[in-house]
Parts: C-alpha cells; structure tokens; sequence
C-alpha cells in the first residue's frame, strides 16, 4: 500500500517498525526511480533524522547496494549539514529535513514525501508548505506527451469514457 497509493498512511503502535519501514520505502524507491528527490521531514528535525539514520544504516549494512549506486558522475552516500541530512542514491537523493515553522524549507521540490508523525507537527504547515514540495512532476515532459496523445486519441475518437475514468483515477491527486 505505502508504494501503490498517492497518500498512504502507516498507523501502528510504538516498536512496530514504522521508521524503518519508511526508510525502506525511501531507498527503495530512490534506488529503482533514479533521478527522485524523496524528502523525509518531521515536526522536529530529531524525528526526521530517525529515518535518516535507518537509511545510513541501510546503506552502509549493504554493500551491493553501495556497489550498484556507485557513479562516476554523482556522489553516492549520506551526508551530513547542520540544517539538513543528504542521501545520494545513484542520480536519486534523499533528503532529511526540519520542518520547525515552516518559514525556512520554502523552494524545495521533491517525487515522495514521507513525513514522520504528521499528528505531532502544524496542519497548516502541511497544507501549504509541505504539499507545495510535491506539486512538480518527475516527469513534465512525458506529462505533456501524454496529453498530446489523449487529445489526438480523443480527436479520432478512440477514447472512450472509460479510459478517461481510468486516467483520471491514475492522475488525480
């Protein structure tokens, strides 16, 4: 579900494995969506670093995974700021972030957002800075193709109110 879904939750008690979980997630779809900015935040930089320390321990228990991410043209590894915890998977990074008032993470933009105990931190602050970080595609290129190639399938009558429902459920959000 937390790969399928647009806005999945993961709801469990103390101990279940939540951050692990969500670091998995977050290398995992770094590794096999090269090129993603996924961006791990939290009310407190303490619970994005969490994850953060999970996927260092991810990556620095794997050595396949250290030798498949080696490239020549990027840098591979976590790293370390004071404000910010960087990952570089291949062409992919993940990056741990302090929410805090919101004033100080504007601009960023990113494939997945996982945010860590959304009931700890500002409604608000989700609303209009977190969500704001997801609002550019991975892809606008082949979005704008897609459209082209709906509109001519629609011109010639191919398209059919089912493959529009169906467009429509795979793009909302």
């Amino acid at each position: 579900e937390l790969w399928k879904r647009k806005y999945p939750m993961f709801i469990a008690t103390r101990g279940a494995g939540k951050s692990f979980l969500l670091a998995e997630l977050g290398v995992l779809k770094c590794v096999f969506n090269q090129g993603l900015r996924c961006i791990v935040s939290g009310a407190a930089f303490r619970q994005s670093k969490i994850i953060f320390e999970y996927m260092e321990n991810i990556w620095k228990n794997a050595p396949i995974l250290r030798d498949i991410m080696v490239d020549q043209a990027f840098k591979s590894g976590p790293s370390r700021d004071v404000d910010r915890c960087t990952m570089f998977l291949g062409r992919s990074q993940a990056l741990a972030i302090p929410i805090g008032d919101g004033s100080r993470i504007r601009g960023l933009r990113g494939g997945l957002l996982i945010n860590d105990e959304f009931s700890a931190g500002n409604e608000q602050i989700y609303e209009t800075v977190l969500s704001g970080f997801m609002a550019v595609s991975q892809s606008p290129i082949q979005n704008v193709k897609q459209r082209a190639k709906v509109k001519v399938l629609k011109s010639l009558g191919y398209w059919t109110d089912e493959d529009e429902t169906k467009y429509d459920e795979e793009n909302s959000g």
